[in-house]
């Protein structure tokens, strides 16, 4: 349909109606994980609302753009279209697209590491849509305050704010913004070694249409539980579930989509002996983590292919910075080096484990050590180093 629209209004001539296609176009794009068609639209949008004089489209586009360009990893200009954005919504006294702008800015700095910045642009957001009485745009914020918290080790906060964001999405019925937070609260419960609560949540992502429309929905959705049957000890239906994560999204999705699939189903096929299937995926995911730039992947794709005797020229010295992973993948980097005969890595992974068992509330922590992926694969790791003196739960021992 909008291709249609599209192909009508260049037969009309009519330029403003042109413009509203390609934002059509830009979102569909962006929800099939295209980053760089949703840009180009994007950018036609923007070029021909201000041809039209239609600033409001003009503002749209810019949005549409930012949001594009932060996909692309184009995070410099991604900012200074996101400032233009921000500064087009205050002349034109619309809260709710300066709280857009805000968010999308918080987002480029969490993706930088930024972490005090992302918190206080989020914050700004989240305050202006509650004194605005925009209920989307706050619980959106919140759900973007409880990331940032959850990478801070904030774990209470984190849980608190994206409990009050699923209230809110769901009393708005907004279903994009619940089937969001239900997967940051899957991923915070998966960290937490709460697996039922977050296959629970897995479960209901999956069989939501919305879902089911979106190619990076699916593909999270299944990468999630993907990680719960691995901490369950079914690899075979962890590797089938990483498959279907990397299907759900094309080969021309963003690197921020795209890397993480390819990686984490390399791994999961070098730990059950397909090494030559996944050196092809590790291959194919290091040029992209490179491209991305996000230590996190970085780290975690060079340790994969060091653990398969492939040599990168990197050391272990990027899991220094694994600030942005979840406990889970840093702990799988670590065990991959240490595979590789990197000294120090297996003794860093549980340092990473129990720091963070530290930030729990005293009612997470047995789960936390009896399910946890990260600290399932840590007792397998130590299990395989010395299996006649290790017992219990890696609390207990």
């Amino acid at each position: 349909l909008a291709e249609r629209a599209l192909r009508v209004s260049r037969e009309l001539g009519d330029v403003d109606l042109e413009a509203k296609a390609h934002l059509s176009l830009s979102q569909l794009h962006g929800d099939a994980a295209k980053a760089s068609e949703a840009s180009d639209h994007a950018d036609q949008a923007v070029r021909l609302a201000r041809e039209a004089g239609n600033r409001r489209t003009e503002l749209f586009g810019l949005l549409y753009l930012q949001t594009a360009l932060t996909r692309l990893d184009q995070d410099d200009r991604a900012v200074e279209v996101g400032e233009l954005a921000l500064s087009m919504s205050r002349e034109m006294s619309d809260p709710e697209h300066q709280m857009w702008a805000l968010q999308q800015l918080g987002r480029i700095a969490f993706k930088r590491g930024e972490v005090t910045r992302a918190d206080e642009l989020y914050s700004r957001a989240a305050e202006l849509a509650s004194k605005a009485g925009y209920r989307a745009v706050e619980a959106n914020a919140r759900g973007n305050l409880a990331v940032v918290a959850r990478r801070d080790r904030q774990l209470q906060r984190a849980h608190h704010e994206s409990v009050q964001a699923l209230s809110m999405a769901r009393e708005l019925r907004h279903d994009r913004l619940m089937i969001y937070t239900e997967q940051e609260l899957a991923k915070l419960e998966l960290d937490c070694g709460l697996l039922s609560e977050a296959a629970e949540r897995i479960e209901r992502v999956l069989a939501h249409p919305t879902t089911q429309q979106s190619a990076l929905f699916t593909s999270r959705a299944h990468a999630d539980r993907s990680t719960i049957w691995e901490a369950r000890g079914d690899l075979e239906r962890a590797i089938a579930d990483s498959r279907s994560s990397l299907d759900a999204i094309s080969s021309e999705a963003s690197h921020e989509a795209r890397t993480p699939a390819l990686a984490t189903l390399g791994r999961l096929l070098r730990q059950t002996g397909r090494e030559d299937e996944a050196l092809e995926l590790l291959l194919e995911a290091s040029p992209l983590a490179e491209a991305w730039g996000a230590p996190t992947w970085l780290a975690y794709v060079y340790a994969q292919l060091a653990a398969l005797g492939e040599s990168t020229g990197h050391g272990p010295d990027l899991s220094d910075e694994l600030r942005s992973g979840t406990v889970f993948v840093r702990v799988e980097t670590c065990l991959a080096w240490h595979e590789a005969g990197v000294d120090g890595q297996l003794e860093l992974a549980q340092e990473l484990v129990h720091d963070f068992a530290l930030h729990l509330p005293d009612e997470w922590r047995e789960p936390y050590w009896l399910h946890s992926p990260a600290a399932v694969l840590l007792r397998r790791a130590l299990r395989a180093e010395d299996p006649d003196t290790l017992h219990g739960t890696v609390a207990e021992d």
